[in-house]
């Protein structure tokens, strides 16, 4: 029975590690660049990429810092230990403060953060000294005693400071447009016509001490390079990642890369490009496609053209002068701009071209590398094609669509290569004949009833199969009722700035934006079901740049402007056919300590579930959400349920019984 047990337990070690539990939230943060090391001990504390690790040189071990377990905030800015108090000062660039104790307490000081302020509140540096951390800002500078976890004094002395410190009983503020003023400590700061200009500005000195930077980057956490994830798709279970153009397209500083993650480790293909080749430029990548009869050969595309790799290595740079790709203009011949890219089935590529006097608007480069360009005149304005041309996404009836995501000739189309015909929406209007708003068209998506949802600046809409075949104009904007005993009703999510749409295996659509984090609603659209934000949840920021589910497992990831993030659903997609040995249930058996819930997927779609004992008393019966079926270990009456096994009884929706499996409870 011991062996039997143990056995069980390593199952379910395994299991846990391949399968996280439903609501588990993951960072996937980068740790590359590192621009601060705090040298405490045995213990050095680094800022790099704006997140925050720890190395133990004693017993080797590397801890990461986030909001999953324990900061208040993401986006930190900078970091340095208090001597006195034995805490790691946290300042983030929204200038939150954390207090990070040697025993990894963590304590948040919001007020800061949270108060109304006139003045410009950024906190460009902390200094030390005895418990007091000296944070200075862009208006004086904020006294904080580390000890007891609270604010001292404000020193305004309404002038950008952009460093201070403390000699001989003087306080001195480094101020770069008057240069360096002081005040006797012996007097009173927070009067500023106790401070006078003692010398000249001096930068600060921001260097490494490079025997610590020699250590930390032999220990580097493995991580992503950039924490930029404008554009994320999934091919299987990998994950493909550019960190795109987001908030501009001809943004240049943001690097070319494509970053990889196959569950275990992350890959990069090649982002010194620019180096490597001294004259190919490679910057804001927007889009990258798999090649669907070959994984190891990838296409990448954005504000430079478009790039091919084989097995991670550059094969060829795609420009105006070697394809049928245009450029912005004759005299700028690095904006040939090709915001996203799709395979078909049978390899070939489409190509969207944006913002070229020429006309170029779609291509295809075929998988023999022939081009065809599939000129559309729809696509053509003001002597330019359509400026931001992108979001690429195929349908079930095997149409290709796309959205100009611009104020000028905002636009939803969709291309037919069957017979080459394209069918574009230019006017904006619901199923009442109201129009929907000035708000740009962002992305589009399709559920699991072929219905296409768009996202626009003021909220999703939404046209139906039926609509889609007559050629409809109009849009059916959701009203979801008030329930308030009136006949009024609200349209979803109205005014928000939908900036992508996923749809899971229970057909609820994930609606991330730009400002408001994420909404999970029902699939029948009247319910809002969650709704995530950086406030209430380990999500990075409320803006969602890009969102992508793997259905097999339920993780729906989220490229924020912070970096990526992920949260396993409590839906998969239904198998095509389901059977005993299809049925996964993860934790089994479950132990004494685990309170979390209880997953059984493989189930067939919308099936009726039902937990039952060996006797055949129920304890707990649903339905499943996709091919997934949650249990929190509680009987009806939301007591726990005893140790033993329970047997899992699963109906389809058309009452035919399909799957018995069972679940070990120990106590």
């Amino acid at each position: 029975m011991k062996k039997i047990l143990a056995c069980s337990i390593l199952l379910l070690t395994s299991l846990i590690a391949f399968c996280a539990p439903v609501g588990t939230w993951k960072n996937y943060l980068a740790y590359h660049n590192t621009t601060e090391i705090e040298h405490v001990g045995e213990i050095y504390y680094v800022l790099a990429s704006s997140s925050l690790y720890s190395y133990n040189t004693k017993d080797g071990s590397i801890y990461t810092y986030d909001k999953t377990n324990g900061l208040s905030d993401t986006g930190i800015k900078a970091i340095q230990w208090n001597k006195s108090s034995r805490k790691l000062v946290i300042v983030y660039k929204n200038n939150n403060i954390d207090l990070l104790s040697e025993n990894g307490k963590i304590e948040n000081l919001p007020d800061y953060y949270l108060k109304a302020m006139t003045e410009d509140k950024t906190i460009h540096s902390i200094y030390n000294n005895g418990v007091f951390a000296y944070l200075s800002t862009a208006f004086g500078i904020l006294k904080i005693n580390t000890k007891n976890a609270e604010f001292s004094d404000t020193y305004f002395l309404n002038e950008s400071v952009e460093y201070a410190y403390i000699a001989k009983n003087q306080l001195y503020a480094a101020i770069p447009t008057r240069g360096l003023m002081a005040c006797s400590l012996a007097s009173n700061p927070q009067d500023k016509s106790n401070w006078s200009v003692v010398g000249a500005y001096v930068a600060l000195n921001k260097q490494l001490n490079a025997s610590d930077l020699a250590v930390i980057n032999k220990v580097k956490p493995k991580g992503a390079q950039y924490n930029s994830f404008a554009f994320i798709t999934l091919k299987g279970n990998t994950l493909y990642t550019v960190p795109g153009g987001f908030s501009s397209i001809i943004d240049a500083s943001t690097p070319g890369a494509v970053q990889v993650y196959d569950g275990q480790k992350w890959t990069f293909y090649e982002d010194d490009l620019t180096t490597k080749t001294s004259n190919i430029p490679y910057v804001s990548i927007t889009s990258v496609a798999v090649d669907p009869k070959d994984a190891q050969h990838v296409f990448a595309s954005g504000r430079t053209g478009l790039y091919e790799f084989r097995d991670g290595k550059f094969i060829k740079h795609y420009t105006y002068t070697n394809s049928p790709l245009k450029a912005f203009k004759s005299n700028k011949p690095n904006y040939v701009i090709t915001l996203s890219i799709s395979f078909d089935s049978q390899g070939n590529l489409y190509v969207l071209n944006s913002n070229n006097p020429d006309g170029t608007s779609l291509l295809r480069l075929n998988s023999d590398g022939s081009w065809d360009d599939l000129h559309q005149d729809a696509l053509f304005a003001n002597g330019y094609s359509f400026r931001v041309l992108t979001n690429l996404t195929w349908d079930s009836r095997n149409l290709l669509w796309f959205v100009n995501d611009h104020w000028d000739n905002k636009s939803l189309a969709y291309f037919n290569p069957k017979t080459n015909q394209l069918k574009l929406y230019s006017t904006f209007y619901n199923q009442d004949g109201v129009a929907l708003g000035e708000g740009r068209v962002h992305c589009v998506a399709e559920d699991k009833q072929q219905n296409m949802w768009i996202g626009t600046g003021n909220g999703p809409v939404m046209l139906t199969p039926s609509q889609i075949r007559s050629g409809s104009e109009n849009f059916n904007q959701i009203k979801v009722p008030r329930n308030d005993g009136t006949n009024f009703a609200d349209y979803l999510l109205s005014g928000v700035d939908i900036t992508c749409i996923v749809v899971d295996g229970a057909n609820r659509k994930w609606f991330g934006t730009n400002g408001n984090g994420v909404y999970l609603i029902s699939a029948d659209n009247l319910q809002e079901l969650k709704h995530f934000t950086a406030e209430n949840s380990p999500l990075l920021s409320n803006t969602i740049e890009s969102m992508v589910i793997n259905n097999n497992t339920g993780e729906v990831f989220f490229g924020t402007t912070e970096g990526l993030c992920s949260y396993v659903t409590d839906a998969t997609d239904a198998p095509s056919t389901s059977s005993d040995s299809d049925v996964l249930v993860y934790p089994n058996p479950v132990l004494p300590d685990y309170t979390g819930l209880i997953t059984i997927k493989g189930l067939a779609f919308d099936s009726h579930v039902k937990i039952v004992t060996t006797n055949g008393a129920l304890i707990a019966e649903g339905r499943s959400n996709g091919g997934t079926f949650t249990w929190d270990g509680n009987d009806q009456n939301g007591q726990r349920v005893a140790g033993g096994m329970y047997i899992v009884l699963s109906a389809t929706a058309e009452g035919e019984s399909s799957v018995v499996t069972k679940i070990a409870i120990i106590r």
